[in-house]
């Protein structure tokens, strides 16, 4: 895969972008503190998994083929290599820092030294939390492995190349690929399939509300038009008529607001405590969304408004 034009990295390992294959976990037992230990999830990774998925280490390094005890290939099962964990994982264990997990032996009779921590990396669904990871390096193909390939340039072409490539190698394997960007899309479907049906029973809300009250204005206004005659006979301008109705017809939308912002934040709030990664809440959004409310109010009863101020005081007050 290395010599497909636009690819720059190429890794294996038991966990790609969007999950699949690695389920194993296993406990790592602490030094000096009783009981198997907590429970990690495991991953096996090939050469540049780190540099292919731009994982840099907050502390410590990533596996280097120039250190023989990275490799676990043939001392997985007595131990006696190094690891690489995650930011959570090194809580987890019990270290007060990153930094000062690098160095540490932990396994037990299987001892394993951690040589780096890196920042914790999602490959599931947003939804479920990120796992402790221990992350263990083979020179070979580890079991049940997943290529990754990066690369720059057309997707399309790529991909057709890549599975030339695949045909070449394995003819009797199927080749299965796909881009990262469909794989973690399809983590989101269900909620983007929510967003497109709330935004169409929103839209469907506002187009029924303006409807409502361009009808309510009118007949309003229409119960008005002697009211808006004597005030334009005493001296009132047409400016001061259509704030008259504006402001009238705004007062239920800032008391609709009233109620309609904690039933909006509770339920954003709800909805965002699906996810693993917690979102601020700013009350932007609901200023916002109230600003969008008024002006939409007044350009539904400008139009009313205006008409009824430029009504003649004569015609307005022999109005039936």
């Amino acid at each position: 895969f290395r010599d497909i034009p636009g690819v720059t990295h190429v890794t294996t390992g038991t966990l790609a972008a969007g999950g699949s294959y690695s389920h194993s976990a296993e406990n790592i037992q602490l030094p000096g503190v009783p009981g198997d230990g907590p429970t990690v999830r495991k991953i096996s990774v090939g050469p540049d998994f780190f540099a292919t998925y731009d994982m840099k280490p907050v502390a410590g390094r990533v596996f280097d083929p120039s250190h023989r005890r990275d490799d676990s290939t043939d001392t997985e099962k007595v131990g006696d290599f190094n690891i690489v964990i995650n930011r959570k994982a090194a809580k987890v264990l019990g270290f007060a820092s990153p930094q000062d997990a690098i160095g540490k032996t932990v396994g037990g009779g299987r001892p394993r030294t951690i040589v780096g921590v890196v920042e914790d990396a999602r490959f599931f669904s947003p939804r479920a939390a990120i796992d402790p990871a221990v992350y263990t390096y083979k020179a070979r193909m580890p079991n049940w492995p997943m290529a990754t390939v990066r690369y720059q340039g057309d997707p399309r072409q790529v991909m057709e190349q890549t599975r030339a490539v695949w045909r070449r190698m394995a003819p009797s394997t199927p080749f299965d690929g796909a881009h990262a960007d469909r794989r973690l899309t399809e983590l989101y479907a269900a909620d983007d399939r929510a967003a497109r049906l709330f935004g169409m029973g929103a839209g469907l809300a506002i187009l029924i509300g303006c409807v409502g009250l361009w009808g309510l204005a009118s007949f309003s206004t229409q119960q008005r038009v002697k009211e808006i005659g004597i005030r334009k006979t005493l001296g009132a301008s047409s400016s001061d008529i259509v704030k008259l109705l504006v402001v009238q017809f705004l007062r239920p939308v800032l008391i609709a607001n009233l109620f309609a912002w904690p039933l909006a934040f509770f339920a954003a709030r709800t909805w965002l405590a699906g996810f693993d990664d917690r979102i601020a809440l700013s009350p932007l959004y609901f200023i916002g969304a109230s600003l969008v409310a008024v002006l939409i109010a007044v350009l539904t009863v400008l139009s009313q408004s205006v008409r009824a101020s430029r009504a003649a005081p004569a015609w307005a007050l022999r109005h039936d």
